[in-house]
């Protein structure tokens, strides 16, 4: 089987908050290249661990944010529309084995969005 590329294989614990919903999981994802990338529920989280990027897809949206930059670049695919967002961290670290992001968006002015968003993971031999 010349040719194939085996990605190594996480465990992940999975915990994010917001301002109307807690999801807690326990998942499997790969890790290369210092990128952790895993799905639930249909939705794809990439963590560019290098850069400090945060990606998440879903059917109807692409979510990007730069913890460098504090920018949040929000892309709604069916009205192939793109809304930027100032993010304002709380806490942001990284570890050998976890991430841990706390942080919040603020929309139109008033409207406010509180995140935390927490991964624990490692590599299964």
């Amino acid at each position: 089987m010349k040719g194939l590329i085996f990605l190594p294989k996480i465990k992940i614990n999975y915990f994010l908050k917001t301002n109307n919903e807690i999801i807690e999981k326990k998942l499997n994802g790969i890790y290369h290249d210092n990128i952790i990338t895993f799905k639930d529920n249909n939705v794809i989280t990439s963590i560019l661990l290098n850069n400090n990027i945060l990606k998440r897809e879903g059917n109807d949206y692409i979510i990007n944010i730069d913890l460098n930059n504090i920018s949040c670049k929000y892309y709604f695919k069916k009205e192939n529309k793109y809304i930027d967002f100032d993010i304002h961290l709380n806490n942001y670290t990284k570890d050998d084995n976890s991430i841990h992001i706390d942080y919040y968006i603020i929309y139109d002015n008033i409207n406010r969005i509180n995140i935390l968003f927490k991964i624990n993971y490692e590599v299964i031999k």
